[in-house]
Order: C-alpha cells, then structure tokens, then sequence
C-alpha cells in the first residue's frame, strides 16, 4: 500500500519529529473551563432524556436506530438523534467553543486547511460523539 506521508518524510522535506512538533504546536483546543462546561451541560442533556446526538451506523445509518434503542433502554433517553452529517454538532461545539470557524462567518474567526474534528472519529457512543475537550 503507498502512505504519502512516508513518501513525503523520503523526499527529505521535514522530519517526522518536526512534522508532528509543528503538528501538536498548531493544534487548537478549546479554554478547559469552558470545555468542562459543556461536558457537564452534555451529561445533564444525556441523564435528563434531552435531545443528543450520534454518528450514524450501518450503510445509510440504516442501523442508527439499534443505538438508539440501545440508549433508550440503557439510559431511558428517547432523544438520541442521528447527526445530520456525521459531524455537524461536534463541527458546531468546536466553532462555539473555540471562536475558529472553516466556514465564512462574522460571528467566528475563519481558518483554511486545518482538520476540523472531534476526538473520537466513529464512534456512536453517546458520551464520546459531542465529548468536548479542553
């Protein structure tokens, strides 16, 4: 298989090392306190049967509703939603939480060619999906 990160670490252009010093430097995370908030506001919403949301399972999110009834037994929420596109709501935690936005807005801070995502990729754990992080 061709990785075209070793191809490019080959070529002599940057270390590994710098590649992810620059990488771990950059990085934007959200104020701790303010992340601590939302995690507190995101248990309540989760224990208080309020509305939350997870990455869709299966082919089509055909599966989403197993998950669903999952946490509807486990922590009597009947308001685990399926995220519309797979990361609108971390998109829209990390936007209000951080002030960077990849999208033109007045409203935050714009930034180009930066990875806009949440910690845990695929999950469809409840707790981990819209899990901010400081």
């Amino acid at each position: 298989m061709g990785d075209a990160y070793v191809r490019f670490f080959n070529e002599g252009y940057i270390s590994k090392e710098n590649f992810f010093n620059f990488g771990l430097k950059e990085t934007i995370y959200a104020p701790y306190d303010k992340a601590e908030i939302e995690w507190n506001l995101l248990e309540n919403r989760i224990y208080g049967n309020e509305k939350v949301f997870i990455r869709g399972f299966g082919r089509d999110a055909n599966g989403t509703h197993l998950f669903q009834a999952f946490y509807k037994k486990l922590l009597s929420n009947h308001n685990v939603r399926k995220d519309s596109t797979n990361n609108a709501e971390p998109a829209k935690l990390i936007r209000s939480l951080t002030g960077y936005s990849k999208t033109q807005s007045s409203k935050f801070e714009s930034i180009r060619n930066y990875q806009i995502s949440h910690i845990f990729g695929r999950t469809k754990n409840v707790f981990a999906f819209q899990r901010p992080r400081g």
